[in-house]
């Protein structure tokens, strides 16, 4: 397709007494470039080129070079006026600005043959002078069309832009800017860097792809496929509706670049935007799509398969086809970023071993009670909180390992420490099974077990550690040699790794943008502290220094400017709060007694 870019350009440096200007010609398969003071005729150069679709590629190439250091197009009509001559008139959302803050209208309907940058004091909203007012940002009035990509690197904050009729580009990337069209947004990828922007459209809005952590709404409605955040599914929507029966991993969509773990790298995809680079891959296929076209010569004989291996290929669901497969003995699914899984798992009633091992599950459906088969169940490194009484029916299980129930990633899986929940008690499932031999559940938060004896005679369990079992447990099974020492060690561990910057960031209480304070996800992450804790880490002492420690290192962390003083303040007066709360359920209690001087310090400044 040749490439629509305009046979000659003018661009400047700024909008207001431009300084520089930059110029290109194409003439067949020559292009000349013409670039000086403005006010000049400047100093041209000419390249030849193979043919005429090689002279625009070139041109358009040394354009958007340009246009990357803040040039713009030179022949926009244009004004310019103060904020507050216009701010009735503006639908999206203030961002504290000052009255004599600029706006820049465009009088469209405008069509740029060139990306558009829109941060503040860079591109198009440069300004002449550091003291000069501000551009608040940009109203168009009318059509808004760019060949190229509306792109912003701001985060916090950013600039406006509304937009009065439609607006069309090749893509949008951007963080914090606001953008409000009061037509239809139609684009190839949209992306959205952090969670304090704002993309709308009163019309529709159609893109191939939508991966934004901030806000998009579209009030006539949106199509494309729409990337749900960190170990999400992918879902195609079509006008607002979501097909949640045929969800996409994001394997399937983004390409390799920017897949990073269980997420997508949205920084990395709104500089490739930015760049003319496309973040799909070249034909984007749904879980189910991807899964027939693997299994495909399979599926027509599936009576002869008893073993499959899904390990480490991404799988977030399972598609209905994998149930076609009545006859398997052994599957593994291990590392596969599974959070739930379909009660359809029972039908697979000739299961002998299934490896779940590495998903992040927190439970496990009432149906694995119909795999009687089953001699082999591995759910190390998961989320577990529980596990269904209906294992029970699971006669014949001989294996079962707990170990490091959760993983570390527990808060993503279960989307936020105030919805965590732990496995603090070992199951009583566990001994009712009749043929359990072998048991394991090191690395976990038990710290109690069920009453009586194991059902199984032959149950063997070799060494606990890194439990929070205590000595009046451990001596109820001294066959099984656990190790009460590293209970404190493990209790001491969750302390220094939950209580700094990277489980308490400060976006996670405080918004920079509205100046609103919300603690529920830090007050849940101390109770939870203190709730592994009390009473494994007694006497205390080594948890207090823990504490000292950490609380010091997360102040300063904070703060590292100097300017988040009172973000700090007022994180320690909210963990003060959550003990004076505990104290009431555990009056004069030594640790919670102890740590009311260590966070009182950093509360009061």
């Amino acid at each position: 397709m040749q490439d629509a870019i305009a046979p000659a350009l003018r661009l400047h440096d700024r909008l207001v007494a431009p300084r520089t200007f930059w110029a290109y010609a194409i003439d067949g398969s020559t292009v000349t470039i013409t670039q000086g003071r403005v006010g000049t005729d400047g100093k041209s150069t000419s390249k030849s080129l193979e043919n005429e679709d090689a002279a625009r590629a070139f041109a358009r190439k040394s354009l958007e070079q340009r246009v990357a250091k803040g040039f713009f197009d030179a022949s926009l009509r244009h004004e310019i006026v103060a904020w507050e001559d216009v701010a009735s008139t503006l639908r999206v959302p203030g961002n504290g600005e000052e009255p004599t803050d600029r706006v820049l209208i465009l009088l469209g309907p405008i069509r740029l043959s060139h990306s558009l940058w829109i941060d503040f004091r860079e591109g198009i909203l440069s300004c002449e002078d550091d003291d000069a007012p501000p551009f608040a940002g940009i109203l168009v009035r009318g059509d808004l069309d760019i060949d190229g990509a509306l792109y912003g690197y701001e985060d916090d904050f950013g600039p406006f832009l509304q937009v009065e009729g439609n607006l069309r580009a090749r893509g949008i990337a951007t963080g914090g800017a606001r953008i409000d069209v009061a037509g239809d947004i139609i684009t190839e990828e949209l992306v959205g860097a952090y969670n304090h922007g704002l993309v709308r459209a009163h019309g529709r809005l159609s893109a191939r792809v939508i991966a934004t952590e901030h806000t998009v709404q579209a009030d006539g409605g949106l199509d494309g496929l729409r990337y749900l955040g960190w170990g999400g599914h992918v879902l195609s929507v079509q006008g607002g509706v979501a097909d949640e029966s045929d969800p996409y991993d994001p394997a399937g969509v983004f390409v390799s670049s920017l897949r990073k773990n269980e997420s997508v790298d949205l920084q990395q995809a709104r500089r490739s935007v930015a760049a003319g680079k496309s973040i799909l891959v070249a034909s984007p296929a749904s879980i189910r799509q991807e899964f027939a076209r693997k299994m495909g010569p399979k599926l027509t004989s599936w009576e002869k398969v008893k073993t499959l291996s899904f390990a480490g290929k991404g799988l977030t669901m399972l598609p209905d086809e994998l149930f076609a497969f009545r006859n398997l003995v052994k599957l593994d699914l291990t590392h596969c970023r599974l959070r739930t899984l379909p009660d359809r798992l029972g039908e697979l009633t000739r299961l002998r071993e299934l490896h779940l091992q590495g998903n992040g599950l927190q439970r496990l459906p009432d149906s694995i009670g119909e795999l009687t088969e089953l001699r082999i169940l591995q759910l190390e490194a998961n989320c577990l909180v529980d596990l269904p009484p209906s294992l029970e029916r699971c006669t014949k299980l001989q294996r079962l390992v707990l170990t490091n129930n959760p993983y570390s990633y527990v808060r993503r899986s279960f989307g936020g420490w105030h919805r965590v929940e732990l496995m603090w008690k070992l199951p009583d499932v566990v001994f009712r099974l009749p043929a359990l031999e072998h048991l394991e559940f090191d690395q976990t938060f038990v710290r109690s077990l069920p009453e009586g004896r194991p059902a199984s005679e032959s149950l063997r369990v070799k060494g606990v550690r890194s439990t929070l079992l205590p000595e009046r447990e451990a001596e109820r099974f001294p066959e099984w040699k656990v190790d009460t020492a590293s209970s404190v060690e493990r209790a001491l561990f969750y302390a220094r790794v939950w209580l700094q910057r990277e489980g308490i960031p400060l976006d996670r209480f405080w918004d920079p943008t509205s100046g609103r304070y919300d603690f529920t996800e830090t007050d849940a992450l101390l109770r939870l502290i203190l709730r592994i804790q009390i009473p494994t880490a007694a006497p205390y002492d080594g948890v207090l220094a823990v504490f000292e420690k950490q609380s010091a290192a997360l102040a300063g962390e904070l703060n590292w400017s100097g300017e988040r003083g009172e973000q700090v303040r007022r994180l320690f007066q909210s963990f003060v709060a959550v003990l004076d709360a505990e104290v009431q359920q555990l009056p004069g209690h030594p640790l919670l007694t102890r740590l009311r001087p260590i966070f009182e310090r950093h509360a009061s400044g």
